[in-house]
């Protein structure tokens, strides 16, 4: 069962477990330290309020980085990052995590 939370609700060792397992499959896997992890919400300016974590039978299988700041006066959305493990089921429960943050 995949569960959704967002990620102010999440620890940032679960959050950066989504983070590396999304990039596993790539052709030159990227893997970050916790600390490498966090400096990217400063540099970036994601925020822990606009970002949601998917569970997968209780472990983490994905993320959704997000950063809002103003531009010229109005709100734009900042940074996206869908992150997915390759294990997680591929069967349209992704577009949970997406339709939570609208």
């Amino acid at each position: 069962m995949i569960i959704i939370k967002p990620l102010s609700q999440c620890s940032f060792s679960d959050a950066l477990e989504a983070f590396n397992k999304g990039f596993e499959d790539y052709y030159l896997p990227i893997e970050l330290s916790l600390d490498q992890f966090t400096c990217r919400f400063g540099f970036d300016q994601l925020s822990v309020d606009h970002s949601f974590m998917a569970f997968y039978n209780n472990t983490p299988a994905g993320i959704m980085l997000n950063g809002i700041k103003k531009v010229k006066g109005k709100k734009t959305c900042l940074e996206w990052r869908y992150k997915r493990s390759p294990t997680l089921p591929k069967n349209g429960n992704w577009r949970r995590l997406t339709k939570s943050y609208t």
